[in-house]
């Protein structure tokens, strides 16, 4: 559910007027949120609150929404496992993987689908596009960012649990754009 919750996100996203009818601004707004060197060090600003200044790492609202919707469907059993590490992980790499298949401008979604349809599951969305098979493609990445959140103080581990339950809202509604079948 990460897949599609971190897409329905980014497309709410670009519904905002600045992007609906930009597809340039689409580009750039994805190109930089990705991982990418500012003063030769790796910076991934889309886990920022303020991605100018690099403030408020690991609480940008994308990734607590992700985790608000993760905690929503685990129900009251969630706490036994302690911290949100695997959920935190799993958040961010859903979601530069989303950021991924919107570098060459085209809808994920829509790249998704036209790779279904023509037998290709496997490499959707075009020249730039990551593989569409989360497991294979992005489960380093996802092992990369639980281990970056598994060094968090237990400041920060407050802020996000905090704020997570302020959020609240589960990133899947019901609408029928989204569907069941697309992740």
């Amino acid at each position: 559910m990460f897949g599609k919750d971190a897409l329905k996100i980014l497309e709410r996203d670009f519904k905002h007027p600045k992007f609906r009818h930009d597809l340039e601004a689409r580009i750039k707004f994805a190109r930089n949120h990705l991982p990418h060197k500012v003063n030769n060090q790796k910076c991934v600003p889309f886990i920022y609150v303020d991605i100018e200044a690099f403030k408020g790492a690991w609480l940008s609202p994308e990734l607590l929404e992700l985790v608000a919707g993760h905690i929503k469907r685990c129900g009251k059993g969630f706490g036994a496992f302690g911290k949100l590490i695997g959920a935190l992980g799993l958040a961010a790499a859903a979601y530069h993987c989303v950021l991924s298949l919107y570098t060459d401008g085209e809808s994920a979604k829509e790249a998704a689908k036209e790779a279904i349809c023509h037998g290709n599951s496997n490499n959707a969305g075009g020249k730039n596009s990551k593989n569409i098979d989360f497991d294979a493609a992005w489960g380093s990445v996802t092992m990369h960012y639980a281990e970056q959140a598994s060094g968090l103080p237990a400041s920060k581990w407050d802020s996000i649990e905090a704020l997570s339950e302020l959020i609240g809202t589960d990133a899947r509604s019901d609408d029928e754009y989204y569907s069941d079948d697309a992740w």
